[in-house]
């Protein structure tokens, strides 16, 4: 890619190519091998062996959206002598092998798939079969032959500052046709035409009165079926400016100075990478033709959306559990009312109301023989009461399970049944062991970080029930069971527990203790997820108590999810689990493929509620990892505030300077960067934050952000890419409240020398453009 060569210097010309698919095909290497090897000749009559090497390089650039251009999986098919034939189905190997073939030459035809279960790529071969021999054949995809369509428009600031646009197109290798542009308006001109997929070489002359301009010469890519749609601007670039990069200033923070656009003059940043990161800093979305674009090079971004093939059906990758939420309870414990102590209402015999049981003390309560009704809702959402045994008591907690979901001789791991070993593993897994001093445990890690729930603590009353046991309740949530179950809701902390049923009314249903809910399903076959839903919701119990509680105060949703999913990060390494595997960290790479879709502040609906969690948990992640660990979570959650407010009274209680304003500011550089360039003060997830509170130490370890494989929750796992999606600098897209898009090209990589780039001012002031060097 070439930058743009101006003949007036006040002004400069920028494109954004997108291409907007009719069918999904898409662009492939334009090489084709044949390597064909023969071995184990023993009887040329008997039938011989194909094995083919497929070759998956699919696309000849890198489009914005891969998902559409790259292939996921193969069909194989043949037709041989006396007119034999097969058909391989779905292959998702590299390599292909068919045996008992005739002997004589085959027509193979090989076509890639991409997910949409779209032909992007295809290849006929033909190869000959010898008897008792193995042919292996290499070959590389071709580019779908067949015709696309080009459309251009053009667009300028002063009106009729042109009256005239031509040029020509050339493909590789052949002659130059012409082209010539209808002027639309007295700011815009446009150019249609159809032609076939290749690679075309574009020169454009901009004239007025005769005179030329302005030129351009960009190469472009025409694709079987689809239009490659080019949008040029002519705009007025003020105040040209250089940001020249070094490892100790790597970010530029754009300062339009009330102008509509400016130039900006990369220097010093030979070899590397350069991106603009646009930031919302206000609490509504801003519409992406608010956001402003930038340019600096012609760039073909292909748009994977097919506008005739229907949206993928979400089927989760395999080993990939869909945690969703509890949307009444979450919408409860955001907006509760007021909660007024109470006497207590056992539910067993021989104990008197208002008789404290605390952490570890006797209870009327007997294992395996206590029974309990638990208001919980069916799969219509209707409410019903079901019988529940008491299965363990531990020092801080009790596990009821419901009868249904218990069998001591189950040994399968997906019958939705639960043992009493799997029992005692959660509740040890919830107190610790007593050799630790509980040190070990959820209870005593979260509690020590976030504080403790309503009755709980030294001194506490116990809540509701006057019983410092936390109930837990295991049961088929929203008895959705099947056996090969891989989505759900996996546990949730309703506030409703902690009410009268008179103070709430009819609905919901009260329990009236200080509980929370697990699905046996889920405990049955991923314990680890189920430990970690512990810690998660146990923070939220826990946040009820410190927000609502105690100082009548209502945590936004994505406030109180950041805070539980931290939890889950900073605790579950010291409990004997995997961060990464069984905690918040396997939601990244929802997050690196939709970030722009959901901000810090947002709360999506099902299913899009997997973003919200995801974005959530990234500036969590960032927070721990730059301002604090889990001390700046403590400061957070014992402040008498909530939201933003909360972030910055404990940003300002740990000795920082920055507010929430000016850690969101920086949270786009944890984004780009993964390591911090020598002597600069820019903020990454990649580092270590390990602090030590009440003789437990706590470690927010390092995330290689730029390793994180990008799933799009529409088709899958993003095959090669990593890290944050990024987008075309020409390319808009909406900003979410307090959210961000990362923009970047070809051009603006490896670079050779200086870059200019042409910024044209977002109308809503709220987003921030900062240019970063990588």
């Amino acid at each position: 890619m070439k930058y743009l060569n101006k003949k007036i210097t006040t002004s400069a010309l920028y494109l954004l190519l997108g291409i907007t698919s009719l069918l999904s095909f898409g662009a492939c290497s334009n090489a084709v091998t044949h390597e064909t090897g023969e071995t184990n000749v023993t009887d040329q009559a008997g039938n011989g062996t194909l094995n083919l090497e497929l070759s998956s390089n699919a696309r000849t650039i890198r489009p914005t959206d891969t998902a559409a251009y790259t292939i996921v999986s193969y069909q194989v098919s043949g037709t041989g002598p006396g007119g034999s034939t097969f058909d391989s189905g779905t292959v998702t190997s590299s390599v292909f092998s068919k045996t008992t073939l005739l002997p004589g030459v085959w027509t193979i035809t090989v076509r890639g798939i991409n997910t949409g279960a779209n032909v992007i790529a295809q290849t006929v071969l033909p190869v000959t079969i010898t008897g008792n021999q193995t042919t292996s054949v290499r070959a590389a995809l071709e580019r779908k032959a067949g015709n696309g369509t080009l459309s251009v428009g053009i667009s300028w600031l002063s009106a009729n500052e042109f009256d005239a646009i031509a040029g020509t197109i050339t493909p590789a290798g052949g002659t130059a046709v012409p082209v010539t542009f209808t002027i639309d308006t007295e700011s815009s001109a446009s150019y249609i035409n159809i032609l076939p997929a290749g690679n075309y070489v574009l020169n454009l002359t901009l004239k007025k009165s005769g005179i030329t301009l302005d030129t351009l010469t960009e190469s472009v890519q025409i694709f079987s079926d689809y239009t490659s749609s080019a949008s040029y601007n002519r705009a007025v670039a003020a105040l040209p400016a250089d940001f020249t990069y070094t490892t100790a200033a790597p970010v530029y923070a754009v300062d339009f100075m009330g102008a509509s656009s400016r130039q900006i003059i990369v220097k010093g940043a030979e070899g590397k990478q350069v991106y603009l990161v646009k930031t919302n800093t206000g609490t509504s979305a801003v519409p992406s033709g608010n956001t402003g674009f930038a340019a600096s090079a012609f760039e073909v971004s292909p748009y994977s959306a097919s506008r005739t093939a229907e949206a993928p059906v979400f089927i989760p990758a395999p080993g990939k559990v869909v945690r969703y939420e509890n949307t009444e309870a979450a919408a409860f414990n955001a907006n509760p009312p007021p909660i007024t102590r109470s006497s207590s209402s056992k539910s067993l015999p021989g104990m008197a109301k208002n008789e404290l049981v605390s952490y570890g003390g006797a209870s009327a309560y007997n294992v395996n023989t206590s029974t309990k009704l638990f208001w919980v809702q069916n799969s219509l959402s209707a409410w019903i009461q079901v019988t529940a045994t008491l299965r363990s008591i531990g020092n801080y907690c009790y596990i009821w399970v419901v009868n249904a979901n218990y069998d001591n001789t189950s040994t399968l791991l997906n019958d939705n049944k639960i043992t009493t070993a799997q029992i005692t593993a959660l509740k040890d897994k919830f107190d610790g062991t007593a050799g630790n001093s509980y040190n070990d445990g959820i209870f005593k890690n979260v509690t020590t970080i976030f504080g403790y729930e309503y009755g709980g603590g030294t001194g506490g009353t116990g809540g509701q029930d006057t019983d410092q046991h936390i109930s837990i309740l295991v049961y088929d949530i929203d008895g959705d069971y099947v056996s090969a179950q891989t989505g759900g809701v996996l546990g949730f902390f309703w506030g409703k527990d902690f009410y009268t049923q008179a103070a709430i009314g009819a609905t919901p249903k009260t329990n009236y203790c200080e509980m929370f809910y697990i699905d046996s399903h889920f405990t049955d076959q991923y314990p680890g997820l189920i430990t970690s839903t512990l810690a998660h919701e146990y923070q939220h119990m826990i946040q009820f108590n410190q927000k609502s509680v105690s100082n009548s105060l209502n945590s936004a949703a994505w406030f109180n999810e950041m805070c539980s999913m931290v939890a889950e990060d900073l605790v579950l390494a010291n409990i004997g689990l995997d961060p990464v595997i069984d905690g918040a960290q396997n939601r990244l790479p929802d997050f690196s493929y939709h970030y722009a879709e959901s901000g810090v502040s947002d709360w999506l609906d099902n299913p899009n509620v997997l973003k919200s969690y995801a974005s959530a948990f990234a500036f969590g992640a960032y927070l721990a990892r730059n301002y604090g660990g889990a001390t700046f979570f403590k400061n957070l959650l014992s402040n008498t505030q909530v939201n933003e407010t909360a972030i910055t009274a404990a940003l300002a209680t740990g000795g920082y300077t920055d507010t929430f304003d000016g850690a969101l500011k920086h949270y786009g550089e944890a984004l780009v960067y993964t390591d911090i360039p020598a002597g600069s003060s820019v903020k990454t997830l990649k580092q270590t934050n390990t602090t030590t509170i009440g003789g437990i130490s706590y470690t927010a370890s390092p995330i290689d952000y730029a390793a994180v494989q990008q799933y799009n929750a529409a088709a899958g796992w993003v095959a090669g890419a990593f890290g944050p999606r990024t987008y075309a600098p020409a390319s808009t897209v909406t900003l979410r409240p307090y959210g961000n898009s990362i923009h970047t090209q070809a051009s603006w990589t490896a670079l050779a020398g200086d870059l200019p780039i042409v910024l044209t001012a977002p109308i809503d002031t709220n987003v921030k453009y900062y240019l970063m060097v990588k």
